[in-house]
């Protein structure tokens, strides 16, 4: 059973900030960078405003329309000790975004989105326009529910920036996806690779994918190593570039998270799952339980002249049934990582 559906890969970045809100480049420079970086796929997530970007589309280039989404203390909103929750929504219909859960007298224009008049007329929402954020778990809940019934797939993003801890992200529900790691937060210097945030919601029940991005905004340009452009992706396994076949892929979870590698096979086969890999030094099985395996390269001149392998690309490990899921985390010679999402054992009779 192939677990990584064996399509065409299509590189993409999910979530990323434009001048209409807080970013440095315009749209159409964001699309241009992103394709010269070898992209396929861009999602260009403002501050709480969404529009349809289809214009900037190319035949070998897709714009997803979606928007990023606070959920914070409106008594402490701008407080650095304040916890926060950021979400992105993708929408299933390029065409249609009304925004989820809004208050128009409680937004903040000014601050927040840098449209000019034309594409503030085309701001539109959910409701009647009377919702008051506030932050706990079930107002989050209540959030990505409305947003999933009205044709919005759903990531939750970088915990760590967020002040997120167990009690928050324990009990969010509903999400495709939630950012293992950010760039825009990891070159600010925090630890935003989220490998035990992403166990903590597997193992409190959540079923979610894993995805990197770039939060780009573009602070430094691409020479400075700061730079948030062009170091976490998504690649997402899907049969072509339409629209409707990357986000339902997105939706189903064929994709996995990269800083670097390439997952080229996970399969289940006999009992054991079978991973295939670029060049790796590490291929890491985490399961639902203690339990975990790997497959390492030489790490030694004794072990090197012992015959060892300087590079693994590929690797098994048995499955048990108390594991409850498995997934693969792959390290390069670089520190760079890949993952995959949780494969749950009852996806995989």
């Amino acid at each position: 059973m192939e677990l990584l559906p064996r399509k065409n890969v299509y590189k993409a970045n999910l979530h990323c900030h434009s001048n209409l809100s807080d970013g440095k480049l315009t749209p159409e420079e964001l699309v241009q960078m992103y394709h010269d970086l070898g992209y396929s796929v861009l999602a260009i997530t403002d501050h709480e405003f969404c529009i349809d970007h289809s214009d900037l589309n190319r035949p070998d280039f897709l714009t997803l329309t979606g928007y990023e989404y606070q959920i914070v203390d409106p008594e402490r909103p701008r407080r650095p000790g304040t916890k926060c929750c950021h979400i992105c929504l993708l929408s299933k219909d390029p065409h249609e975004f009304k925004h989820i859960a809004f208050n128009p007298e409680a937004y903040d224009f000014k601050r927040l989105c840098h449209a000019d008049e034309e594409q503030r007329q085309k701001f539109r929402y959910t409701g009647d326009g009377t919702v008051l954020k506030y932050y706990d778990t079930e107002f989050i809940n209540e959030v990505v529910k409305e947003a999933n019934e009205n044709g919005w797939i759903v990531a939750y993003n970088h915990p760590t920036w967020s002040l997120e801890d167990w009690p928050t992200y324990s009990k969010i529900t509903g999400f495709y996806a939630m950012e293992i790691y950010n760039s825009d937060c990891y070159m600010l210097g925090l630890e935003e690779y989220n490998s035990r945030v992403y166990d903590t919601m597997l193992k409190s029940g959540c079923r979610l994918g894993a995805i990197a991005t770039d939060d780009c905004h573009y602070g430094h340009p691409l020479e400075d190593p700061r730079c948030d452009m062009g170091t976490g992706w998504t690649n997402i396994c899907a049969d072509t570039l339409a629209y409707d076949d990357i986000w339902q892929a997105l939706k189903k979870g064929d994709f996995y998270a990269s800083t670097g590698p390439e997952i080229r096979r996970i399969a289940y086969e006999d009992g054991k799952i079978k991973v295939e890999t670029s060049d790796a030094v590490r291929i890491a099985l985490s399961t639902g339980t203690r339990r975990a395996d790997c497959v390492m390269a030489a790490r030694t001149e004794a072990q090197k002249k012992a015959g060892c392998p300087t590079v693994v690309n590929a690797a098994e490990f048995s499955v048990r049934p108390e594991d409850k899921y498995v997934r693969i985390t792959v390290k390069d010679a670089a520190g760079c990582c890949a993952f995959s999402r949780a494969y749950f054992l009852d996806e995989m009779q």
